[in-house]
């Protein structure tokens, strides 16, 4: 048979010949190959891999769970209930503690602490009195012991430097 393309009334018996006789050349090349490798190219699932009824990881999970997993996985716990003790403060200590009360959580080197900041001397007594109830408090709320420390803190006093100054005990003796 020549190369040359017929007119159209050859043209599907050349056409034909011509896949015929490539096609043998090809499957020369594929001797390697098995009889079962040439019939399917589609690789073969393991039992192990094959879908069950029951739920398994690779069905949809829940975001919850998911981040929750991430998290754990890549050290952030910790830092995520650190967090949540500082949002969730007024459900935690109470609506009236809470007002005068702020809590601020610091990583330092002596660990993670927990800043408890009164409003006023009185506060920061009460404060030093409900503390073991608090810590069971924040355990409950937030589920780990996330807290190495705990610093309770009253107001600060006002600064008496300055050019203009009264003389005398002044604000400090309501301070301390």
């Amino acid at each position: 048979m020549t190369d040359d393309v017929p007119d159209d009334e050859g043209l599907g018996a050349w056409l034909t010949e011509r896949i015929r006789v490539s096609g043998a050349h090809q499957g020369a090349n594929r001797t390697d190959l098995t009889g079962a490798q040439r019939r399917s190219r589609r690789p073969r699932v393991r039992p192990t891999e094959m879908s069950a009824s029951a739920p398994d990881s690779r069905d949809p999970q829940l975001a919850s769970s998911v981040l929750s997993s991430w998290m754990g996985d890549h050290g952030y716990r910790d830092d995520l209930a650190a967090g949540t003790l500082a949002a969730r403060w007024e459900f935690i200590a109470g609506p009236d503690l809470a007002e005068h009360v702020t809590a601020d959580v610091m990583d330092t080197n002596e660990g993670r602490i927990l800043h408890l900041q009164a409003d006023s001397t009185t506060w920061a007594t009460q404060l030093t009195l409900l503390l073991p109830e608090l810590k069971t408090r924040i355990e409950q709320v937030v589920g780990t012991d996330v807290i190495d420390q705990v610093r309770i803190s009253g107001p600060a006093a006002p600064t008496t430097k300055g050019r203009l100054r009264v003389k005398g005990l002044g604000p400090r003796d309501t301070y301390g």
